[in-house]
């Protein structure tokens, strides 16, 4: 089969609404665990996809749609698939390629930013569960891809990069508390982060398991909080008005604050 070309014929009424031109056939050999995308040649006046043989195996015809993300770093699209999904499903196309996600909901005023971080980043640090029809989205990418999305039966749109009217998304610190001077953390306790003497970000400590842990978006630099975050800036996270960590500012990924355990110290009183 060396120097062969495998050729699919397709009809139209076949190819789900708004995908032809994201057709591409896919490839799995016979200890393959996994389908493996080639690159097709598609004519699509013809309705004819082909591509090099790739040996013995199974191969498919399979649909989707694409939506570049042409640069490594913050990259802004709007979901073009009609049926809501479950961020990391839809992501799964990408899954190690990118560090987190953002959803700016201004009608949420006092937590307009949505956050999903995949992992090593625990679940519960995520409160942006799914990714909906015709919403904005910040996305960071570790380096230039294309994200192919599944489709559904209803009507489908381009993909769009839409201008950013907002600021740079805020970052997310998160962490397990420990018990300090002896005393266990509580639930519902003020969390606050600090950049020098300004608040960027408040939250409440929540319930993990059987643990308290707590997670908090810094706000970036803007006009509104010049002394907010930004790159070589420190972040200070305090519980209770008690200091729990710090770390450098940080929105391209989930960052996890390690509290150490602090125990009492005793000194002996001296008596003149």
């Amino acid at each position: 089969m060396t120097g062969t070309a495998l050729s699919f014929s397709y009809l139209d009424s076949e190819v789900p609404m708004g995908e032809e031109n994201g057709l591409q056939v896919y490839y799995r050999g016979a200890t393959a665990t996994a389908w493996t995308p080639i690159t097709t040649t598609l004519d699509t006046y013809f309705n004819l996809a082909s591509i090099p043989t790739q040996g013995p195996g199974l191969y498919a015809l399979m649909s989707s749609v694409h939506v570049a993300l042409p640069a490594a770093g913050w990259n802004l699209f709007s979901y073009p698939v009609a049926i809501s999904r479950e961020v990391g499903l839809a992501l799964g196309s990408i899954s190690g390629q990118y560090g987190i996600v953002y959803s700016h909901v201004p009608t949420d005023t006092l937590d307009p930013w949505k956050v999903y971080a995949p992992a090593p980043a625990p679940s519960w640090v995520s409160d942006l569960t799914e990714l909906r029809f015709g919403q904005g989205y910040w996305l960071y990418a570790t380096q230039a891809t294309e994200l192919l999305l599944r489709g559904s039966t209803a009507t489908i749109t381009s993909g769009m990069t839409r201008a950013n009217t907002l600021g740079a998304p805020p970052a997310t610190v998160y962490g397990v508390l420990g018990t300090v001077n002896g005393v266990a953390p509580t639930v519902g306790a003020a969390v606050e982060a600090r950049i020098g003497a300004t608040v960027c970000g408040r939250s409440v400590t929540r319930q993990v398991g059987d643990q308290v842990g707590f997670m908090v978006k810094v706000e970036a630099i803007g006009p509104d909080a010049p002394a907010c975050g930004a790159p070589g800036r420190e972040i200070t996270v305090t519980e209770a008005g008690k200091t729990v960590g710090t770390a450098g500012w940080d929105n391209t990924r989930a960052v996890e604050l390690t509290a150490p355990t602090r125990m009492l110290v005793y000194i002996p009183l001296v008596r003149r």
